[in-house]
C-alpha cells in the first residue's frame, strides 16, 4: 500500500510539472529541458551530416541553416516579442482573439518568407560558390513554413508558462526527426536535403498536435485583428530592424567565409560552431524563461523590480560564461576532432576565440531584455546598426587573410564591442524611463 501511494504520489508530481502553467525553479528546470532537446537535437543532426557528407555539403547544409535561423529571427520580431510583451497585460479573454491574430499572421509571414528565401536564393546559384545550393534550399523551402509555426508555437507556450506543453511539442519533433534521421544514416541515404524534408515532417506533426491541443483558446475577429496588428506594428516595427541587423551579423560569418574560401572551409567552420553551441541548451533556455521572466517582473513589480532583477541574471550569466570558455579553450580542438572527425582537427583557437564572443552576446540578455521592457527597442536597433557596420569592416580586413580565425576575431570583436553598447544603453533608457 505505501509503495503505491508513493508511486501515485510520483506520477501526480510529474503531471504538474509537465503540464499547464508551470513558474518558478520548476518553470526555469522545463525551460532548460526543453532546451536541452531542440538543441541536443540540431547538434546531434548535424553530426550526422557530417559524418555522411563531405566537407561542401555540410557547408552547404550550414548555410542552408543560416536561413532558416534568418527566417526564425524575422518571425520572433515580428511575431514572437510583440506577444511576449503584450499578451501579460491583456486579460484572459482578450488573450484569445490576440493569440489568434497572432497565428493568422504567423500563416502569412511564413508564406513571405518562403518566396523570399527562395528567390535570394536563387540568386546566389548563378554564382560559382553557391552553384550546388539549389536543391538543398529547395528542401528547406519545402519544410520552412513547419519550422516556423512549431517555433511560434514554443514561444507561446513559453509566453503563458506552459512550459510542459512546449516540452511534449519539442519532443514529439524529437522522436520523429531523429526517427528518420537515423534510419537514413544507418542506410547510407542521408544528405542535407533529406534532413531538411524530416525537419519539416516532424515539425508539421507537432504544429498538428498543438493546434488540437489549443482548441478553444484562439479566437480570429475582423474588429481584434485590425487593433492587433496595429498593436504589433507599432511596437513591432524597432525589433524587427533590430532583430534584422543582429541576425545580419551573427548568420554573415559563413557566407562571408564561403565568399572568401570555399564551402569546404565553411564546413569546417560547421564543426567549430557544432562544438560552440553546445552550450545551446543552456543559452536559449536561460533567453526563453528570461525574456517573459523580464517582462512580468517590470509589469507587476515596476522599473526597481526589474533592474534588480536583470543585475542578478548578469552575474550568474558571467560566471557560467567564464566557466564555458575556459573549458573550451582547452577542450575545444580535442572535442571537435572526437565529434566530426579527424579530418576537423586543428580548429581549437577558432573555438577559443568564438566562444569569447558568444560570453559576450549571452552577458547582454537581461540589458536587451530590460530595454524591451522599458519599451525602448530603438536604442537596440542604432546598437546593431553599428554592431553590423563593426562586423563588415572587420570581415574583409580579417578573414581574407586568417580565414576561419578571421571569424573567431571577428565575431569576438564585435560582440564586446555590442555588450559595452547595451550596458549604457539600459542604464540611459532606466534613467529616462524606469525612475518616472
Amino acid at each position: 500500500m505505501t509503495a503505491a501511494i508513493s508511486e501515485s504520489m510520483r506520477l501526480a508530481r510529474f503531471k504538474r510539472l509537465t503540464s499547464g502553467e508551470s513558474k518558478g525553479l520548476h518553470g526555469g528546470l522545463l525551460v532548460l529541458l526543453d532546451q536541452g532537446i531542440v538543441s541536443g537535437l540540431s547538434f546531434l543532426t548535424g553530426v550526422l551530416v557530417a559524418r555522411s557528407s563531405s566537407k561542401a555539403e555540410f557547408g552547404l547544409y550550414t548555410l542552408c541553416l543560416t536561413i532558416l535561423f534568418m527566417a526564425q529571427n524575422v518571425q520572433q520580431s515580428l511575431v514572437s516579442t510583440p506577444y511576449t510583451v503584450f499578451s501579460p497585460r491583456r486579460s484572459q479573454a482578450e488573450r484569445l482573439f490576440f493569440t489568434g491574430s497572432l497565428v493568422l499572421m504567423q500563416l502569412v509571414l511564413g508564406a513571405v518568407l518562403i518566396a523570399l528565401a527562395y528567390s535570394v536564393g536563387g540568386f546566389l546559384t548563378g554564382f560559382e560558390e553557391y552553384a550546388n545550393l539549389g536543391p538543398v534550399l529547395l528542401c528547406l523551402c519545402l519544410a520552412l513554413e513547419f519550422c516556423l509555426f512549431k517555433e511560434f508555437a514554443r514561444q507561446v507556450n513559453f509566453s503563458h508558462g506552459w512550459n510542459g506543453h512546449a516540452l511534449r511539442l519539442d519532443a514529439v519533433v524529437f522522436v520523429l526527426q531523429c526517427g528518420v534521421v537515423g534510419w537514413l544514416f544507418l542506410s547510407g541515404g542521408l544528405n542535407p536535403q533529406r534532413v531538411f524534408l524530416a525537419m519539416g515532417g516532424a515539425c508539421a506533426a507537432a504544429v498538428a498536435y498543438w493546434l488540437y491541443g489549443l482548441r478553444g483558446r484562439v479566437c480570429i475577429s475582423r474588429a481584434h485583428l485590425r487593433t492587433d496588428l496595429n498593436t504589433i506594428f507599432s511596437f513591432g516595427v524597432w525589433p524587427f530592424l533590430a532583430g534584422i541587423t543582429l541576425l545580419a551579423t551573427n548568420q554573415s560569418y559563413p557566407w562571408f567565409l564561403t565568399s572568401f574560401h570555399g564551402a569546404q572551409a565553411t564546413g569546417e567552420l560547421a564543426a567549430v560552431l557544432g562544438i560552440i553551441n553546445i552550450i545551446n541548451p543552456l543559452m536559449l533556455g536561460i533567453g526563453n524563461y528570461l525574456g517573459p521572466s523580464i517582462m512580468r517582473q517590470y509589469s507587476e513589480g515596476g522599473a526597481s523590480a526589474l533592474h534588480r532583477f536583470v543585475v542578478k541574471t548578469t552575474i550568474l550569466l558571467i560566471a557560467c560564461m567564464a566557466v564555458f570558455c575556459v573549458a573550451m579553450a582547452l577542450l575545444g580542438g580535442q572535442l571537435a576532432a572526437f565529434v566530426y572527425g579527424p579530418g576537423y582537427a586543428g580548429v581549437g583557437p577558432v573555438i577559443g576565440l568564438m566562444s569569447l564572443g558568444v560570453a559576450a552576446d549571452v552577458a547582454s540578455f537581461g540589458f536587451r531584455g530590460g530595454i524591451m521592457a522599458l519599451e525602448q527597442p530603438r536604442r537596440l536597433l542604432h546598437i546593431n546598426l553599428v554592431q553590423l557596420a563593426l562586423c563588415v569592416g572587420l570581415a574583409f580586413a580579417l578573414i581574407p587573410p586568417y580565414g576561419k580565425i578571421g571569424v573567431g576575431l571577428t565575431m569576438a570583436l564585435c560582440n564586446a564591442a555590442a555588450l559595452g553598447l547595451r550596458i549604457l544603453a539600459y542604464r540611459h533608457a532606466f534613467s529616462q524611463r524606469g525612475r518616472t
